[in-house]
């Protein structure tokens, strides 16, 4: 090969190298996009000579380099990838999808824990990076296309087991290591609740998915519903007769805590269940046409559990309303946000009931009962994990609901941030030791909740601002957000110096973020090293869910500073101010402000974080933890 193959090389490296598209953190002009473009532009110039040293350079790549690339590195090149095939018509040698294949099977393969002292088996995925590029690929092409089948029947080969990883979540590690159903996390399925109070639950949410999708009803009278004894009561109380073992946000006590909120969710995120019941079908289609044998009965059994919601939908006729017509649109995402919308002061009520009657259940039982922002937050968690079980098959649709709900305050950052660290109950920091439930876009997703909330924060014109940054305030009744579905409270200020008040608004939002932050990622860190102590595999390099904890923490932290100073930095009252350093004048004193030291001295700083991490070691001489600890006061 000549020259050309040093230019792809040169090329490649530089796209590896790229800033993440999620926060804009260098002026580069070389960017993601612009690289990719330069490799498509070359592909055309000279197509005889660039596609053959293109394909040799990502076969070197994969085989040499992909499992040292950290993560966000490894995602730059699949991303390129998937759109440069995209661009392409999909021009790509079968013998390397075939060369591939095994790598993303193991992947998706499940297999069982080692079976603890008085503990259940844990089911996971046996991740591996090579595995997950090309997962990440073969996804990342099927946002680019109208339908997945396009992959299945343009792009692999015919009858490849590389299909089954287009809508499947987990094989790129999107579901970290454990495995979650990516239908419905039901509360009628995991609940011990009876045969009759699950046909009245399945009553209850094709009720409701009529209501909000098909006749568009008015959302105080469905939280005037969903609120009121008659809802429980139709189910013979069961559902509210709830207990304490397992409560948190996941498993069954928990469905059982947050029913009436879990119905909720579920009916407005009904078209993202539809979405991925069709394209699941589109995929078996087109991969039975290109096996020459049928398609796949639209109508057979199943199909109506994936439309419907929970199996008692009746496929699409479910959201039709009096005209005959459904009211939704081809736009399903749209159509999502626009409800969640709407439909905010049914969540939030819903939410803050299922916590009173949660207290009401332990004063009964003679129980302590838990803080009421601890309560709240795990609900939050809740609802971020049935968004997570019905839109996971799409991360944009993923990623687009959850920040939906963080601008419309369902959800907070906070609540983000431990579900993305796979906080499922109400341990804090110390749930979840396994690691299993870490999704590992954990950073991007908190990074983009945090990014929002602070933009929250600097609008809220309240002087407290609530640190989970969602729609419960810290002084707010459960009581009247029941009755008046979480309207906003008006505030004042005090007559402190706008400066000061922003940097306090910012910080009081973002400071519980970052340290909770530190503590989780250290915490799984010293409990991952407890359980690889004596495996010499894991002494010679780190696990996957290692390299996503320490990766991500530090892309993280760099993100979030980066948010703040670029809050700090924007115009605001009458303060007007350069990117790193401002002057504004109060009064009549002029006062200059050092952005970045501020930020320095604050608990966003890297000491601050590292002092953080060493806490976390308790005496204990872990080296992966200290050399991330030296990495964060550089940062």
């Amino acid at each position: 090969m000549g020259v050309e193959y040093g230019i792809i090389e040169t090329i490649l490296s530089l796209i590896v190298q790229s800033p993440p598209r999620d926060v804009a953190l260098s002026s580069s002009p070389l960017t993601h996009v612009y690289l990719s473009r330069v490799l498509i532009d070359l592909t055309k110039l000279q197509p005889t000579l660039i596609p053959q040293s293109l394909a040799a350079a990502v076969s070197g790549l994969f085989q040499d380099f992909v499992p040292s690339l950290v993560p966000s590195a490894r995602e730059n090149l699949s991303s390129w990838l998937a759109f440069h095939l995209t661009n392409t018509d999909y021009q790509w040698p079968k013998s390397y999808w075939e060369h591939w294949t095994p790598y993303v099977v193991k992947g998706m393969a499940i297999v069982d824990d080692a079976e603890a002292a008085g503990q259940q088996k844990k089911k996971r995925r046996k991740r591996n990076s090579r595995g997950e590029f090309v997962t990440r690929a073969i996804r990342a092409m099927a946002t680019y296309v109208a339908g997945p089948d396009e992959i299945v029947t343009k792009c692999l080969p015919a009858g490849s087991p590389l299909s089954d990883c287009i809508l499947e979540a987990g094989g790129d590690g999107s579901g970290a290591g454990a495995i979650v159903d990516s239908s419905l996390s039901l509360a009628t399925d995991s609940a011990d609740v009876g045969d009759i109070v699950k046909d009245g639950l399945v009553s209850v949410e094709r009720d409701l998915r009529g209501r909000i999708w098909g006749t568009n009803d008015d959302p105080d009278t469905i939280r005037e519903y969903m609120v009121g004894d008659e809802i429980s009561e139709s189910l013979g109380g069961n559902m509210d007769d709830d207990d304490d073992e397992g409560s948190g946000s996941g498993g069954g006590a928990a469905d059982k805590i947050w029913w009436r909120t879990g119905l909720v969710i579920r009916a407005l995120l009904n078209p993202a269940a539809k979405e991925r019941a069709r394209f699941r079908r589109a995929v078996a289609n087109a991969r039975d046409r290109a096996s020459g044998g049928m398609d796949v009965d639209e109508n057979r059994e199943g199909s109506a559990m994936d439309e419907g919601g929970n199996g008692g939908g009746t496929g699409d006729n479910d959201n039709v309303g009096e005209s005959g017509v459904a009211l939704e649109s081809a736009d399903v995402l749209t159509d999502i946000c626009d409800v969640v919308g709407r439909y905010r002061p049914v969540v939030l009520a819903t939410l803050a009931r299922d916590v009173q009657v949660h207290e009401e259940n332990m004063d009964l039982r003679g129980e302590v009962k838990k803080d009421e922002g601890d309560m709240l937050l795990m609900g939050e968690v809740y609802i971020l994990r049935q968004v997570e079980g019905m839109a996971s098959y799409s991360a944009i649709m993923l990623e687009s609901i959850v920040n939906r709900m963080i601008r419309n305050r369902i959800v907070g950052g906070m609540a983000v941030l431990r579900w993305g660290l796979g906080e499922r109950g109400g341990g804090g920091v110390n749930d979840g030791d396994d690691g299993s439930a870490v999704l590992p876009r954990w950073h991007a997703l908190s990074s983009a909740a945090v990014q929002i909330g602070i933009e929250i924060a600097l609008s809220d014109s309240g002087s407290g601002g609530d640190p989970t940054g969602s729609g419960f305030g810290a002084g707010d009744d459960i009581g009247m957000i029941i009755d008046g579905g979480g309207d906003d409270a008006d505030g004042t200020d005090g007559a402190s110096s706008a400066l000061s008040r922003r940097m306090k608004k910012i910080m009081t939002y973002v400071g519980p973020i970052v340290q909770h932050t530190a503590q989780r990622v250290c915490h799984l860190l010293v409990k991952a090293h407890e359980r690889h102590s004596d495996d010499i595999k894991y002494k010679k390099k780190l696990s996957p869910l290692q390299v996503d904890l320490v990766e991500g923490m530090k892309q993280f932290i760099s993100s979030v500073q980066h948010h703040v100073i670029a809050a700090m930095g924007k115009e605001d009252l009458s303060i007007i101010m350069a990117p790193s350093v401002g002057t504004f004048d109060l009064g009549s004193s002029t006062i200059s402000v050092d952005i970045e030291c501020m930020v320095a001295k604050s608990e966003l700083s890297g000491a601050s974080i590292a002092s953080a991490c060493r806490t976390a070691l308790e005496g204990r001489d872990i080296a992966l933890i200290e050399t991330l600890a030296r990495s964060m006061e550089g940062v």
